[in-house]
């Protein structure tokens, strides 16, 4: 998944000092795997990128990267 935002603000609205345009880009990949019914194993990515006055493109700001084991027990 991918997600793009570009924002245009207008400083005179705000109280506190703000950019007056700021972009940002987020990325997000998840895989799920299901051995059969009860296990479940999860991978994911995900980022975050952005740009305001003190940056000429877009920078990265963090990185994830997760893996979990799920399962259901019964009894």
């Amino acid at each position: 998944m991918l997600i793009y935002s570009d924002t245009e603000r207008d400083p005179a609205l705000f109280r506190v000092k703000i950019d007056k345009h700021s972009r940002a880009l987020n990325t997000q990949l998840l895989y799920s795997y299901r051995v059969n019914a009860q296990p479940r194993f999860f991978v994911g990515y995900s980022d975050n990128s952005m740009q305001d006055a003190g940056v000429s493109a877009l920078e990265a700001t963090y990185r994830t990267l997760f893996a979990k084991f799920s399962y259901a027990w019964q009894y």
